[in-house]
């Protein structure tokens, strides 16, 4: 009552304020970074593929959960523990955005004291190269179904505390998304994929859009014109680079 008398009103959706999502161009795009500090020693490679939208489509996020799940140790093991390129290696899956408007993509990070970002591109772009082939030979199936259903059983879990159950119903409305049932969606979704999806999933994603970002420490900047074999087209300034982008579009009515 006390909002009609003053007059207020909710702010329309359109009006509301948007968080536009880059879309990365075909190809492949780096940005190089000083050291950023003096006393900086590590170097640092993040190696982001843009998959784009996957909105309601469950399947092609369990493919991409899939993925990432049966990467993620092989990549560790080669990059952390047999070559010991640096102290943390990591690949992740990552959202930007919010709702169905969300893009999806995935990240491969390393970290390191003891080799310049070109060395270590040139380690990720040879490991990621052999993922397709490794998924054929490698991969068996009783792996395969111990993976998936190892991810069916985290998302099946109950809420045992009440911060838990609160976050579990808020992030939908959070999100924008209302899918309540996300994850006993998405879980049926795992169950239905077969690996020949992976595996086909993993052909084409090292064609996705690719923005790579190269942190230099202090003990690697005579590295920092040095060829690290991708072909990428350099980024000179980041702000403009992205201001010079197309946005994906907004799927909310009247924007």
């Amino acid at each position: 009552r006390e909002m009609e008398a003053a007059g207020a009103a909710p702010l329309p959706r359109a009006e509301w304020a948007a968080s536009p999502v880059t879309r990365v161009p075909r190809g492949s795009w780096r940005l190089r970074l000083q050291p950023l500090s003096e006393e900086e020693n590590n170097s640092g490679v993040a190696c982001y593929y843009q998959c784009g939208r996957l909105g309601e489509d469950v399947g092609s996020e369990a493919a991409l959960r899939l993925f990432l799940r049966l990467v993620k140790q092989p990549l560790f093991d080669e990059l952390r523990t047999r070559q010991q390129l640096g102290y943390a290696v990591s690949c992740s899956l990552r959202y930007t955005g919010r709702g169905l408007e969300r893009v999806a993509g995935f990240q491969v990070m390393l970290l390191s004291k003891s080799y310049a970002p070109p060395h270590l591109q040139r380690a990720i772009d040879a490991y990621l190269a052999g993922v397709p082939q490794m998924f054929v030979e490698s991969v068996s199936d009783d792996e395969y179904q111990t993976t998936r259903r190892a991810l069916v059983t985290r998302l099946l879990e109950p809420d045992r505390t009440l911060a838990e159950a609160f976050e579990t119903r808020w992030a939908p409305i959070e999100e924008e998304d209302f899918f309540f049932d996300r994850n006993v969606r998405l879980a049926a979704a795992l169950e239905a994929t077969p690996l020949a999806d992976v595996i086909a999933l993993a052909r084409a994603a090292l064609g996705y859009p690719r923005l790579l970002v190269h942190v230099f420490g202090n003990p690697h900047k005579a590295a920092f014109d040095e060829e690290d074999g991708t072909g990428a087209t350099p980024i000179e300034e980041c702000e403009a680079w992205r201001a010079a982008q197309d946005v994906w579009p907004s799927l909310m009515p009247g924007e």
